[in-house]
């Protein structure tokens, strides 16, 4: 991209996008907070319904960096703080620690989440595991492969 002339209206505009972006930030943590209260209560409907507001809000974020990149190419905040006068150099600065706090919060969240979804899996299969009767195979009294015993489960397979 072509470099882009920052002027004191670009960063009035950003400021105000940054905002919206830490709004929706917050709204994105808030989401994640009760996926993970929908994962301990093993609720898939909620969980659900949290997944797809999750994209709706990520899709509005899409946007948002759209106008950001638009009014400032690819410049980072600490880059266009260098550049700025106050007081928009201050806003910037604060606009961006306040975001970025924010996003080491989403990261913890987010992977204590997935930590959730992980454990919830391995329960899933331990579960299906044991309603299957998934014996291991074994070797038998000449070391050939002895797998002669009847699988036997609760599941009935023919339905």
């Amino acid at each position: 991209m072509a470099e882009v002339e920052v002027t004191e209206y670009h960063i009035k505009q950003l400021i105000e996008i940054l905002k919206a972006e830490y709004k929706i930030h917050q709204k994105i943590y808030e989401l994640g907070e009760r996926k993970r209260e929908a994962l301990l209560e093993q609720d898939m409907t909620k969980l659900n319904e949290i997944v797809k507001k999750e994209e709706e809000v990520v899709d509005y974020i899409e946007v948002l960096e759209g106008k950001r990149s638009d009014l400032v190419g690819d410049l980072s905040i600490t880059e266009l703080i260098k550049e700025s006068e106050p007081p928009y150099d201050e806003r910037l600065e604060e606009i961006g620690e306040k975001l970025s706090l924010l996003m080491a919060k989403l990261i913890d969240l987010n992977q204590l989440n997935n930590k959730l979804i992980q454990d919830g899996i391995k329960m899933t299969n331990f579960s299906l595991s044991i309603l299957t009767d998934d014996q291991k195979s074994t070797y038998g009294k000449k070391g050939s492969f002895n797998n002669d015993r009847k699988r036997s489960s609760i599941l009935n397979h023919k339905a």
